[in-house]
């Protein structure tokens, strides 16, 4: 309902909308694991399926706090169009840190 409501905003926008959904992908995990789940998310929201991506999460555990928003968004982005994702950039903290034994994921991507 909330990707249908904004959907509906972003229809009735006078200039051109830039939507940003924002989320950290998985949690204090090892890096590899992380990884894993993270991939399994973004090839969900590539194919702009918001369902798949909650079955992904719940079935895959991963931590990924803005997980119902990022649904939203991405019902609202195929409802006003967009057919694909891309995936621009992944990354987890262990590559500062050091730390790779417990990290947080970050997915950088583009609908159109």
């Amino acid at each position: 309902m909330l990707g249908r409501a904004l959907a509906s905003v972003l229809r009735g926008a006078e200039e051109e909308v830039l939507m940003v959904i924002s989320s950290d992908m998985t949690h204090y995990e090892p890096a590899r694991e992380a990884e894993r789940k993270d991939l399994l998310a973004i090839a969900a929201m590539e194919a702009i399926d918001g369902e798949s991506l909650q079955r992904v999460v719940k079935r895959e555990r991963i931590s990924m706090c803005g997980y119902a928003p990022a649904m939203a968004g991405l019902a609202a982005a195929r409802d006003r169009g967009a057919r694909q994702g891309r995936l621009v950039r992944y990354d987890h903290s262990g590559r500062v840190t050091g730390d790779d034994d417990s990290v947080v994921g970050y997915a950088g991507m583009i609908f159109w």
